[in-house]
């Protein structure tokens, strides 16, 4: 009885210990594959309690994971442990590009990493790439490596990492298969991808449809007081598009190619005044009326721009695979903002013959992108979301009811107009 027992004590003992082990799974390495013609940039994440027993040092988070004594150890593990090999077998090492520590959620748990970005110059990326890596499970058994593409431009992999699959002790290679990469499936993606950014850029989205709304309105006295006719109403918005355009395009290719910065927090913080300054002149117009309004939407597009660049950026691209994917998403974004014109445009025009309809339809818009743009400018300097910007990311699954809302206003006032014009026809009635 009493063997009995302790054969059923040390049962619970070995489950509970069992389940205690699967909720504590051991934090895992990562590589995030960028892929071009030249090659293929890897950010590799390793968990710091198992890359130093790799190297066989002992890494605090603290330390300076940039110093040249870490960076040749772990040189010389990677020499050893990982490579990349094209469709013809020849192997290549990874060049370390930088290193630094950082932290990743893993399992629930924010874990410390060394991070390191490297470079494989392959001659040719063409069909099969082999990647071979033990860099830990060669003295760690029990690890698992997963392996993501974060960006190929002619496999049409774009920005959203795709997961190629899982390397273990047993299996140490992975094969990354590009026998149906292409320059077309690269630039329509690209070219879909740039109508998506616009589509769901709910900053952007905001921006312009504050650009439009004084587009029908004409200046008497400093104020939005007039109405435009329909045709001086389009040319104005031809103007205030091809402006935004213009500025837009010129630092999206001057930051893809690399002659400015292209993105980073400063330009995302002023994105946000942007959409802040052109809600204030949908309010209250400045002194220089519609030829300033231009000159602002041009200058404000030159910003615009250099955050659209940061989507090229970071494909690595050059040569005729850069030219086609700038071309191709600055296609996709000018489609889709002249979509947005041609669908939201021809209802703000029967709105506006309503002038005092349409003044509220302005300020509240206009109140509305103030508040939203308040909320962007204090995420982006403190780099800290907070409740007003996480609903702002829902709000374009409800695009579809305000726009809804913005054809039953233009209906409704299509409908008093023409009543009005029907009852100023009919002679009265005689005695």
């Amino acid at each position: 009885m009493n063997t009995f027992i302790r054969s059923f004590v040390l049962s619970i003992v070995m489950l509970t210990a069992s389940f205690s082990a699967l909720a504590h799974k051991p934090a895992s390495s990562e590589y995030y594959l960028f892929i071009n013609e030249q090659g293929v940039m890897m950010d590799a994440y390793f968990p710091l309690d198992r890359i130093d027993y790799a190297l066989g040092v002992r890494i605090a988070h603290e330390e300076d994971f940039r110093g040249a004594d870490l960076r040749s150890q772990l040189q010389q593990r990677l020499d050893q442990h990982l490579w990349l090999a094209d469709d013809q077998g020849n192997r290549i090492r990874a060049q370390i590009r930088q290193t630094w520590n950082t932290w990743k959620d893993q399992n629930g748990t924010n874990t410390p990493m060394l991070k390191a970005e490297l470079w494989f110059p392959l001659a040719d990326t063409d069909g099969r790439i082999t990647l071979h890596s033990d860099v830990i499970t060669a003295a760690v058994s029990n690890h698992d490596l997963y392996v993501s593409v974060q960006s190929d431009f002619r496999q049409g992999v774009l920005g959203e990492p795709a997961l190629l699959g899982v390397i273990t002790k047993p299996s140490p290679q992975l094969y990354i298969e590009r026998d149906g990469a292409s320059l077309w499936q690269g630039v329509s993606s690209m070219f879909v991808h740039g109508m998506d950014h616009i589509r769901h850029g709910t900053d952007h989205l905001l921006f312009l449809f504050c650009l439009l709304l004084t587009a029908p309105l004409m200046l008497v006295n400093g104020r939005w007081q007039g109405r435009l006719t329909n045709r001086q109403s389009v040319i104005q918005i031809v103007k205030l598009i091809s402006a935004f355009t213009l500025g837009h395009t010129l630092t999206l290719v001057m930051a893809t190619l690399g002659w400015i910065p292209a993105g980073g927090q400063a330009i995302e913080v002023v994105i946000a005044l942007t959409i802040m300054a052109t809600a204030g002149f949908a309010l209250r117009p400045l002194p220089f009326g519609h030829g300033g309004q231009l000159s602002i939407a041009a200058g404000f597009g030159l910003i615009h721009g250099a955050a659209f660049a940061e989507n090229l950026a970071q494909l690595g691209l050059s040569g005729v695979d850069l030219a086609s994917a700038l071309l191709a998403f600055t296609s996709g974004i000018e489609l889709q903002q002249l979509l947005l014109v041609a669908v939201v445009m021809p209802f703000l025009l029967v709105i506006s013959r309503q002038l005092q309809v349409y003044f509220w339809l302005r300020a509240g818009a206009a109140a509305f992108a103030l508040v939203a743009s308040a909320g962007w400018l204090a995420e982006r300097i403190q780099q800290i979301p907070n409740p007003l910007t996480l609903w702002l990311e829902q709000l374009i699954d409800i695009a579809p009811y305000l726009y809804a809302l913005l054809i039953v206003a233009a209906v409704t006032c299509w409908l008093v107009q023409r009543s009005r014009v029907i009852n100023a026809q009919v002679p009265p009635l005689a005695d």
